[in-house]
């Protein structure tokens, strides 16, 4: 692994990564803030936009499986586990309207 083999891993404590990981979302967050929704596919073909937010989601891959390595988490089975609790969650809707961003929120 690329950390490992230059000794980074002492490094590589889970405060530390997650701290890394929230910096590496908000750049990219940068790179899309003030882009119109239906502006970012245009903006994606702009000349270095597209690589440049490859670049900052693959810095976001690679601190998340840092972090669910430094805690022992497996992200494929997390991952598989957390969509069979959504879908008991979240069944089939029949429509749009029971998207679960549509419900009402109160007390």
């Amino acid at each position: 692994m690329f950390a490992a083999r230059r000794s980074w891993g002492v490094h590589h404590l889970p405060r530390s990564v997650l701290l890394a990981l929230v910096r590496e979302v908000g750049e990219a967050s940068e790179l899309l803030q003030w882009v119109p929704d239906d502006q970012i596919s245009d903006w994606l073909e702009v000349e270095g936009h597209r690589e440049k937010l490859a670049g900052e989601l693959a810095d976001v891959f690679i601190y998340l499986h840092y972090l669910a390595q430094s805690v022992g988490i497996d992200l494929d089975e997390a991952v598989a586990h957390k969509i069979k609790v959504n879908e008991q969650r979240f069944p089939e809707q029949t429509g749009p309207a029971d998207a679960p961003g549509d419900r009402p929120t109160g007390p």
